[in-house]
C-alpha cells in the first residue's frame, strides 16, 4: 500500500507542477474545477489502460515486465527532471484546451498502471488513490498559482522525477 500512495504522491506532483505553471494564466474557479476534475479522472482512467495492458503482456513476457515496468518509471522520472529546466508559455484557455492539457498530462499514468500488475489485488484502492490525489493537488497548484512562482513548478517536477526514478531503480534492482 505504500508503493501505491508513493505513485499516487508522484502523480500528483505531476498534475500539482502543471497546473502550478498554467495557473500563472489565471483562471476562473468553474475552469479550476473542470480541470482538476478532468486530470482526476484521466488519472484514475489511464492506470485501468495500463493495468489492463500489463494483464496481457504478463501473458505473454512476464519475465519482463519488471525491466519493463523499471525503465518506464526510470524513464519518466528522467523525463519530469529534464522538463524542469524549460520555459512555461502562456496560453488563452478554453474548454477544448483544458480538456486536451488534462489529457496529457494525465498519459503519465498509462505506464503507472503498469505497475500495479504485480499488486492486482490492490488496483482498485491505487486507481481511487490515483483519482484523489491527482485531483486534490492540481486543484491545490491551480489556487497556489496565484501566490506563487514558477521555481516551485520546477521544484515540484524534480521532486516528482528524483522519487519515479527511485522506485523505478528499485524495481530495476530487486528483480
Amino acid at each position: 500500500m505504500f508503493y501505491q500512495f508513493l505513485l499516487a504522491i508522484v502523480l500528483g506532483l505531476d498534475a500539482f507542477s502543471v497546473c502550478l505553471a498554467v495557473g500563472l494564466n489565471g483562471f476562473k474557479i468553474k475552469q479550476m474545477v473542470l480541470m482538476s476534475g478532468l486530470i482526476g479522472f484521466w488519472h484514475g482512467l489511464f492506470p485501468i489502460v495500463g493495468f489492463l495492458c500489463g494483464q496481457v503482456i504478463v501473458y505473454y513476457v512476464d519475465d519482463l515486465i519488471d525491466l519493463i515496468t523499471g525503465s518506464l518509471l526510470v524513464s519518466l522520472g528522467v523525463y519530469l527532471c529534464l522538463n524542469s529546466f524549460t520555459e512555461s508559455v502562456s496560453i488563452k484557455w478554453n474548454k477544448t484546451k483544458l480538456i486536451m492539457m488534462s489529457l496529457t498530462v494525465s498519459l503519465d499514468s498509462i505506464p503507472i498502471g503498469l505497475t500495479l500488475v504485480r499488486e492486482p489485488t490492490a488496483w482498485i484502492y491505487s486507481i481511487g488513490l490515483f483519482f484523489t490525489m491527482t485531483m486534490m493537488m492540481s486543484m491545490l497548484g491551480l489556487l497556489l498559482a496565484k501566490r506563487l512562482t514558477v521555481s516551485l513548478h520546477r521544484m515540484s517536477d524534480r521532486l516528482g522525477g528524483v522519487i519515479l526514478i527511485g522506485l523505478g531503480l528499485h524495481i530495476l534492482v530487486t528483480m
